[in-house]
């Protein structure tokens, strides 16, 4: 099982895998957790995880580079089972602002809401779902809807998929 620390780990990665994926919607695999002997065990958590990066503002396609801070608010259900498996349902919600890195583009900001679940064991399965709005300081928007799905075992990546598209 993992500690509160491994899942914000997770869930960190997840957060910073948005540039080169998108995020969030629960895995069906999820859902057929074995029998349990014992009463399962329930936690949750509130945080917040805030980030730089440098890269295009937006999350589903290439584009001019911005000096971009992320910031993800998140709040999660764990159910530790007493077969060793953990089921994590999860949602956040997240702030971007950016200034472009050549000084002639306009500035942007961003707000999005998502959620998702991981569920882990013997292999770490997890799949998010994202939409987000970028505003443009030239009045410009986009608005942006993602998938991410991967499962995790024997320290590969494996069955990792992305879809990611913008909503005019």
């Amino acid at each position: 099982m993992k500690s509160d620390l491994g899942i914000r780990s997770s869930l960190r990665i997840l957060a910073r895998s948005l540039p080169m994926a998108a995020l969030i919607l629960l895995p069906s695999a999820a859902a057929a957790l074995p029998v349990q002997a014992e009463p399962a065990a329930v936690t949750e958590d509130t945080f917040t995880d805030t980030s730089d990066r440098v890269g295009p503002a937006s999350y589903c396609s290439d584009g001019p580079l911005y000096n971009l801070t992320e910031t993800f608010n998140f709040s999660e259900r764990a159910v530790d089972t007493s077969a060793g498996v953990q089921r994590l349902n999860f949602r956040y919600t997240v702030l971007v602002t950016g200034t472009p890195v050549d000084p002639g583009l306009p500035t942007v900001t961003a707000t999005g809401a998502g959620g998702g679940g991981l569920t882990s064991g013997p292999a770490e399965s997890n799949s998010s779902r994202l939409l987000i709005k970028w505003s443009f300081s030239d009045g410009t928007q986009l608005t942006e809807r993602s998938l991410f799905h991967y499962t995790f075992a024997n320290g590969n990546f494996t069955n990792f998929r992305v879809t990611c598209n913008s909503i005019p």
